[in-house]
C-alpha cells in the first residue's frame, strides 16, 4: 500500500516538478543572460579605458604614468592619451578616464622637472602641457592655503599668481595644439577664478571645453564653483 501511494504521488507530482524545473531553468537562463550583458557592458568600459593596463583602476594607471614620466617614456604616454581623447571612455561613475588621470598624476608629482623636459621636446605633445599646468595649479593652492581670502598672506598671494600664470600659458598652448582634448579648456576655468579674469573669459573656456566634449565633468564643476557667492557669483546664480 505504501509503495502504491508513493507511485500515485509521483504520478501526481511529476508533471508539476517538470513544470517547476522548466520555469526555474528559464529564470536562471534569463538571469544569466542579464548578468552576461552587464559584465559585457562593464568589460567594454574596461577595455576602452584601460587598453594598455588590463582592468586596472585609475589610481593604478596613474601610478604607471608617473613612473613612465619619471623614466622619460613619453611616447608611450602620448599614444595612450591620444586613444583616450578619441575614444572618450568613462569610469564606472560616468566620469571620463582622462579627466581623472590628469588630476591624479599632476597632484602626485614631486616636481615638474621631467614635465619640463617633455614640454621642451621638439615634437612636444599637448598632454605634457596639461599635466604641467595642473601641477602648477596644485602648487598654487598649496602656497595659498585653503583659508578665506583675508587669511592669505601677500607672499602666498604672490606665489598663487605666479603659478597660475604659468598654468595659464600651458593650457593655452595645450588648447592650441589639440582643442579636441577638453581638459585644457576645463582647467583654464580654475585659472580664471584664481586670477580674477572675469566671468566672460571664464565662459569662453567653458564653451570650448563642452564643445570638445559635452560630458566634461570638470568644466561644469569648476564653472559652478566660479559662480558661487564666495567667489564671483551671486546667490541667484549659485
Amino acid at each position: 500500500d505504501l509503495l502504491r501511494k508513493d507511485r500515485d504521488l509521483s504520478t501526481i507530482y511529476k508533471p508539476s516538478l517538470i513544470i517547476l524545473s522548466l520555469i526555474a531553468a528559464i529564470v536562471i537562463t534569463s538571469c544569466g543572460t542579464g548578468m552576461k550583458l552587464s559584465f559585457k557592458d562593464s568589460d567594454y568600459y574596461y577595455k576602452e579605458a584601460y587598453f594598455k593596463f588590463s582592468k586596472k583602476p585609475v589610481w593604478v594607471i596613474g601610478n604607471d604614468i608617473i613612473n613612465k614620466i619619471n623614466a622619460g617614456e613619453f611616447k608611450v604616454i602620448e599614444k595612450y592619451i591620444d586613444r583616450l581623447v578619441n575614444k572618450k571612455p568613462c569610469t564606472v561613475d560616468g566620469t571620463r578616464v582622462l579627466e581623472k588621470l590628469y588630476l591624479f598624476v599632476s597632484n602626485r608629482l614631486e616636481s615638474c622637472d621631467m614635465l619640463d623636459k617633455w614640454c621642451a621636446k621638439e615634437s612636444s605633445h599637448h598632454a605634457s602641457f596639461i599635466f604641467r599646468g595642473n601641477y602648477y595649479i596644485s602648487e598654487a593652492w598649496k602656497h595659498r592655503g585653503r583659508g578665506l581670502g583675508y587669511t592669505v598672506t601677500e607672499e602666498a598671494r604672490k606665489k598663487l599668481n605666479e603659478y597660475l600664470s604659468l598654468a595659464k600659458k600651458d593650457f593655452e598652448v595645450a588648447y592650441s595644439m589639440n582643442p579636441d582634448d577638453p581638459n585644457s579648456a576645463a582647467a583654464m576655468i580654475a585659472v580664471c577664478m584664481g586670477l580674477n579674469m572675469g566671468e566672460e573669459e571664464m565662459d569662453i573656456w567653458f564653451k570650448r571645453a563642452i564643445e570638445a566634449d559635452p560630458v566634461t565633468y570638470n568644466a561644469y564643476s569648476k564653472k559652478q564653483n566660479f559662480i558661487r557667492p564666495k567667489w564671483y557669483g551671486t546667490p541667484e546664480k549659485d
